[in-house]
């Protein structure tokens, strides 16, 4: 049984908030922390952890760490997806689509789903991490196909294409 790590994301840092296998990790996504619809669904809704604002959850690998400057994900990249503020009900669907399939899916070491808000105006971003671009180019029309067949939203499935290395932003960022 694989190890996984669930993480509250907020402007400076990525909390850990509790570890196990996938399926405790769903049970405690659902039972400890603010509900997708109060996170994600309202433009106007500031959740703060700690007087920081919370942007949104990650679910990795135990052994990694969801910040694309750390070293344990400095070789990977990310797919991602940005588009306008989900359902709540469309939201669940993908967080369990996306940790089972991070759970299954060799060289996938996980996923971010953050709450892009800014001046009222709703943003949802979804970045599935891989430990090489060469898994993800291999995962990505799988990834775009499953991610439509599981929301139902040809949409969201679409504008899975940009493939990002962790590396080109680390070289911006310099």
């Amino acid at each position: 049984m694989s190890a996984f790590a669930l993480f509250v994301i907020t402007d400076e840092v990525a909390m850990k908030v509790n570890e196990g296998s996938c399926k405790q990790m769903h049970v405690h996504l659902h039972q400890a922390l603010p509900s997708l619809q109060e996170i994600f669904c309202d433009p106007n809704n500031v959740i703060t952890v700690n007087n920081t604002p919370f942007r949104g959850l990650a679910f990795f690998v135990k052994s990694r760490v969801p910040m694309w400057e750390h070293p344990s994900v400095a070789e990977g990249c990310d797919v991602v997806w940005g588009g306008g503020l989900m359902s709540a009900n469309v939201l669940a669907k993908c967080v369990a689509f996306l940790m089972a399939y991070v759970a299954s899916t060799d060289g996938c070491c996980g996923f971010r789903l953050i709450n892009k808000n800014r001046q009222g105006m709703g943003m949802t971003k979804i970045e599935v991490w891989f430990d090489t671009v060469a898994a993800a180019k291999r995962q990505q029309t799988l990834l775009k196909s499953e991610m439509q067949k599981c929301t139902g939203l040809a949409s969201v499935a679409n504008q899975f294409s940009r493939i990002t290395t962790h590396r080109s932003k680390l070289q911006r960022c310099r």
